[in-house]
């Protein structure tokens, strides 16, 4: 999914190989693990992507406050 969209892997922030799956706190837990590892500056904009057994889904662009 990640060639399909073209994305750049160094701007991705997985977290299953090191924690598993976690489900419904993946998108906080991944924010989290952002905010705390990598340079994030006012008007950034993330996008939160998560999945539940290929069931659910769901995404939040989220824009870095001042």
């Amino acid at each position: 999914r990640r060639d399909a969209l073209r994305l750049d892997r160094a701007r991705l922030v997985p977290i299953v190989r090191e924690v598993g799956s976690v489900a419904s706190v993946a998108i906080p837990y991944s924010l989290d693990l952002l905010l705390r590892t990598r340079e994030v500056r006012p008007g950034d904009r993330i996008l939160l992507v998560g999945v539940g057994a290929g069931v659910s889904q769901g995404a939040l662009l989220y824009q870095v406050g001042g």
